[in-house]
């Protein structure tokens, strides 16, 4: 009996496969829409801190601080219902000195996060933040209170101008557009979902007139088959 080597084996099985492979012929399209609306509210998010030589000192220094930010941002319109806070984060502070880690103090921290719904009162807000030497702005954006619906309006469009061009390429090229064979969205974080709106913040140049707009845009790649 004749052994075959099992390489040459898998040489025909390969070369079958690829004999077997049907010829599809396919086209593959990018469909883009974006919309730029004006901002209805605005989003901050803030890092407050204190120090001290013992730990519950400043703890306690954190909470006083807190409790003054909180009640003027009350005063100046922000519900108490729009303001979040995270749990209250403590360590301490070195700092090197002749290859060594000297202790300089304790520290207590935590993330505020607020939403200015009227933007006429943003420069009354960030002079309240600027009271506090405290506080560091983490973040601070423009939002929409319909970017759900606004996003699917965008996404939408974006699949139609995939088709379109889809259908202007086939008609050119003398052939007929078939099914859709696969339809991918474009995101920027990693594959999620959400990710695949482009939600941007702009200042103008008049902030006393247009304190910002939000651009919500959705770019989708399609495959047709071609008939």
């Amino acid at each position: 009996m004749i052994k075959v080597p099992a390489i040459f084996v898998f040489l025909l099985l390969f070369c079958g496969l690829l004999i077997a492979q049907p010829d599809v012929r396919k086209i593959s399209v990018t469909g883009k829409s974006s919309a730029t609306l004006e901002a209805q509210y605005s989003s901050i998010s803030i890092r407050v801190k204190e120090t001290d030589k013992e730990m519950a000192a400043s703890h306690k220094k954190l909470n006083s601080i807190l409790s003054k930010l909180f009640t003027e941002l009350v005063k100046s319109g922000i519900t108490e219902d729009d303001i979040t806070k995270s749990v209250i984060d403590q360590g301490a502070d070195y700092r090197w000195q002749d290859n060594e880690r000297i202790l300089v103090s304790y520290f207590s921290s935590c993330i505020a996060m607020f939403d200015v719904n009227d933007l006429g009162k943003l420069p009354a807000i960030y002079e309240i933040l600027a009271k506090f030497e405290q506080i560091t702005i983490m973040s601070s954006t423009y939002e929409r209170h319909d970017t759900f619906e606004k996003r699917k309006i965008e996404l939408k469009r974006a699949l139609q101008a995939a088709k379109e061009k889809a259908e202007f390429m086939a008609d050119i090229m003398g052939c007929k557009l078939g099914k859709v064979k696969e339809i991918n969205e474009v995101s920027w974080d990693n594959g999620a979902a959400g990710g695949v709106y482009a939600n941007t913040m702009r200042m103008e140049k008049a902030p006393d007139v247009s304190f910002g707009s939000v651009t919500i845009s959705a770019t989708v790649h399609v495959e047709f088959y071609i008939e």
